[in-house]
This record gives C-alpha cells, sequence and structure tokens, in this order.
C-alpha cells in the first residue's frame, strides 16, 4: 500500500479506502480531529446514528471524541490523563459510552459538575459521570456482558504493588465493584464477551488477555475464559411481591403443565436456555429451601 507520510505534530485518521476503479488507496479520514494520539477506538450508535470513537490522552488531560464521516467533534468536558478503553454499555434507554484509563476527575470543561470518576467513566449523552466508585486501578480493557440477572461490566488493567506490576480485573454488577481474583502475571490487556453456542444452554465467556502466567496456580498461556455462574430466576415466581409460599409452587407446576399464568416467570427457572427440564423443577425447589442455583 507504500509508505504513509510521518506526522510528528498531530493525528491524522487514515483508512484504506476501496476506489470506484482502480487500485485501492489511503485517504484522510475527516482532516485532522485533534492533537491527541488515539489509543481505543469504538463504532457503535448512542441513538443519534452510528459514529467512529476514539479516546486518547495529551499530557494531563485526557479526551474523548466521535466522527459521523463529516466532522469530528468532542464527546463531554473531557477528563484528566488519559482514555485507554472504550466499550458501549447497553441499558433500558439506549447504548451509553464507557471509557477507561488513568482518570480521575471528568468534565474539566463542562457539561456538568467535575465528577470523582476512579479510571472509569459512563458517558450519559448529556454528561460524564462515575460509575460506582470507580477502580483502584489503571484500566486497559472495558466489555459488558448481557445476563439473565442483568448486565455485568468487566474492567481490566494492571496495579504497581511495591513497585511490581499485577493483573487487575473486577466486575461491576449494577450496584458495586467486586474484584475477580486470582490471575498473575503483570496485566489484563483486552477483554471480550464470547458465547461458543449462540441461543444454546452454554453460558457466554469473558474471555481475558495478557500478560498472564497463572490463575489460581495453575499455568496460563496470556489467554483465559472466565465463566460465569448461572443465575436463576427470583423465587418470587407469580410476582406478587410475597414470597416464599405456597402460590408460587402452584404457579410454577401450573405453568411447567402449560398453563398461561399472566405475570409469572418464564418456565426456564434456571436460564440455561433449556426448557422444560427437570432441572428446572430442581433448581425451583432448590432455591425455595434456601440454596443456591445449579
Amino acid at each position: 500500500c507504500g509508505p504513509m507520510e510521518a506526522q510528528p505534530e498531530f493525528l491524522y485518521m487514515s483508512a484504506w479506502l476501496p476506489a470506484v476503479a482502480g487500485p485501492a488507496r489511503w485517504g484522510v479520514i475527516g482532516g485532522e480531529p485533534f492533537s491527541t494520539a488515539p489509543e481505543a477506538m469504538l463504532v457503535t450508535d448512542l441513538g443519534d446514528g452510528e459514529k467512529l470513537y476514539f479516546g486518547g490522552g495529551a499530557g494531563e488531560v485526557a479526551l474523548v471524541g466521535s466522527f459521523d464521516g463529516q466532522t469530528w467533534r468532542r464527546v463531554g468536558g473531557d477528563v484528566d490523563f488519559f482514555v485507554r478503553a472504550l466499550a458501549v454499555l447497553p441499558t433500558s434507554q439506549g447504548n451509553q459510552l464507557l471509557a477507561g484509563g488513568v482518570m480521575a476527575k471528568a468534565n474539566w470543561f463542562g457539561p456538568g459538575p467535575r465528577v470523582d470518576v476512579s479510571n472509569i467513566a459512563l458517558w450519559t449523552g448529556t454528561t460524564w459521570d462515575a460509575l460506582g466508585g470507580g477502580v483502584p486501578f489503571e484500566v486497559h480493557a472495558i466489555a459488558a456482558m448481557q445476563t439473565p440477572a442483568g448486565v455485568r461490566v468487566f474492567a481490566g488493567g494492571s496495579q504497581f504493588v511495591s513497585s511490581t506490576e499485577r493483573p487487575r480485573l473486577a466486575m461491576w454488577n449494577g450496584e458495586r465493584w467486586t474484584a475477580i481474583l486470582g490471575l498473575a502475571g503483570t496485566r489484563v490487556e483486552t477483554l471480550a464477551v464470547y458465547d461458543a453456542d449462540g441461543a444454546g444452554p452454554l453460558p457466554q465467556q469473558l474471555i481475558i488477555g495478557g500478560d498472564l502466567t497463572t490463575l489460581s496456580g495453575v499455568p496460563i498461556n496470556n489467554i483465559v475464559a472466565l465463566s460465569l455462574p448461572r443465575v436463576c430466576d427470583a423465587i418470587d415466581f407469580n410476582r406478587n411481591g410475597v414470597f416464599p409460599e405456597d402460590e408460587d409452587i402452584i404457579a410454577f407446576l401450573q405453568t411447567l403443565a402449560g398453563a398461561a399464568c399472566g405475570g409469572c416467570g418464564d418456565i426456564d427457572f434456571n436460564n440455561n436456555g433449556v426448557f422444560p427440564e427437570e432441572q428446572d423443577l430442581l433448581d425451583f425447589f432448590n432455591v425455595l429451601a434456601g440454596g443456591p442455583c445449579s
């Protein structure tokens, strides 16, 4: 494709563009957006059309920008230090944008007040906001996973402990962050959600890549898959707010037998994609008795 002209001072976004006639060629995307190098890029629709989003850093100010095919624009009022990861967070109000990296505060130049974000921030469509209390490590990758219990957000990266870099991984369940322990090496660099059988019974997996050597003492070669434990439905099967009660058992058994139950849960109680099955019945009564989901 031939050498690209060096641009030491500013960033030029380029793409490999097929010509209508003749050879393919490199072309500049939208001219010169911002004088910062992108460390993360993402194409998504946040409700106002599909755009290319990028995040980067320049000195003590980081930014997220968007490109709609014609114009580059800043997304919000910037954050401090570096943006190194972008991801989409699906919500009931539509997609929202997550940015991770080395960040302490967002909205340096508005809109809205400055907020503490602790290395991960959420763009709500009008302002940057915190995602819980954030995480205490540098974020290199973010991934969101749809589960029967709701969306789970994973953040991976690294943290220096006594001058030694260590990998870090945490999960946001919609209310709080929880550390996922057991990884050894230096850092988590990338995350991806993988579903081996689509709508089949196998759960989604989080694929974790980076400079990783062991998981709970077992040797690994830089990549590992994490499967979340299956989540059963709530025991309040008839959704009347009273549980446990005999009516929940009656509604479950009637639904299992094929009867209609307005407002009840579905018969795939253990959310494994296989129903009706004996395991749904076993899991229902196990959870009713206070036990775990299979």
